[in-house]
């Protein structure tokens, strides 16, 4: 918790420098999330560690935002070039290193938890009817384009898009929380 003088001062460049920070960084990387974190990040370790004027803080925030940007773009970097080593050894048919066979693991465990919490998102929803929950399942867990579901069930294609889109609307709502 800031004192209250740091508060102030805090609240006060909040206001006057987010929007600027967000705008400078959304310019270099092009993505709304990424702007949104690294400019919430910058304020919380610029006020974090520093004590000095108010006169010199603008020049910190966007010193502070430039090196998370960084870090930023070498995580993705980093995460890039693991991606392609994994394409290669599959490609390549290599035995894969630990490392390759622990980014696997979790990649495929963070999708069943997913995909159970779709699931119990589908069959628990009261906001969605019958129709879309059958068509969100066989789109989503049967991989079956909306053609194909409009033909298996004999219904028109125009109603399963518009019965897939909202109840895809109403999934996100729904994992969000």
């Amino acid at each position: 918790m800031l004192e209250p003088a740091r508060e102030e001062l805090f609240e006060k460049v909040f206001r006057e420098q987010a929007t600027k920070i967000f705008r400078w960084v959304y310019k270099r990387c092009g993505s709304r999330e990424v702007s949104q974190d690294v400019t919430s990040e910058c304020f919380i370790r610029t006020f974090e560690r520093y004590s000095g004027s108010e006169t010199d803080i603008t020049r910190i925030l966007f010193r502070v935002a430039d090196n998370l940007l960084k870090d930023h773009f070498r995580e993705r970097l980093r995460k890039d070039r693991l991606a392609d080593r994994l394409r290669t050894e599959r490609d390549e048919q290599i035995n894969p290193s630990p490392e390759t066979d622990a980014v696997e693991a979790e990649d495929e465990c963070e999708t069943v938890s997913a995909a159970g919490r779709i699931r119990s998102i589908l069959e628990g929803s009261e906001r969605l009817n019958e129709n879309h929950k059958r068509y969100l399942f066989m789109r989503l867990f049967q991989n079956k384009m909306p053609k194909e579901i409009a033909s298996e069930l004999s219904t028109d294609y125009v109603q399963v898009k518009n019965y897939l889109q909202y109840g895809l609307k109403i999934l996100k709502e729904e994992l969000k929380r």
